[in-house]
């Protein structure tokens, strides 16, 4: 298996140009350079950051990094289709709680409760 920088190298190559479109349809060329640039950087710094077992980060490398499909993923991992997807499921929320807790409060989804009760009807 790939190490973490191999890996880190095809997803930056596989990502960064669309990254990159992405920030130059939203700010001017320069600062979108910076943008994307920034926005591996904290990627590839924050790979260890998060406190993650094994099985979870092995089950989302597999989707994300290595590309493949559940199906191809479940064959590798040696389980059913249908075991691999509910371990997805839950590597991902996992992750997402991770993040959460790493970054503290999302303000945009704060916003978001706070007006949900103020919407006109």
């Amino acid at each position: 298996m790939r190490n973490d920088q191999e890996r880190f190298t095809q997803l930056y190559q596989t990502l960064c140009p669309r990254v990159l479109a992405y920030a130059l349809h939203r700010v001017p060329p320069d600062t979108a350079h910076d943008a994307a640039a920034e926005t591996f950087l904290i990627a590839w710094r924050r790979r260890a950051d998060l406190p993650y077992g094994e099985r979870e980060r092995d089950t989302l490398m597999h989707i994300v990094w290595d590309g493949l499909t559940t199906r191809q993923a479940a064959h590798v991992v040696g389980c059913s289709v249908t075991a691999f997807t509910v371990r997805l499921h839950r590597a991902r929320r996992r992750f997402a709680d991770a993040l959460d807790r790493a970054d503290g409060p999302n303000p945009l989804q704060e916003a978001t409760v706070l007006t949900e009760g103020t919407r006109a009807r």
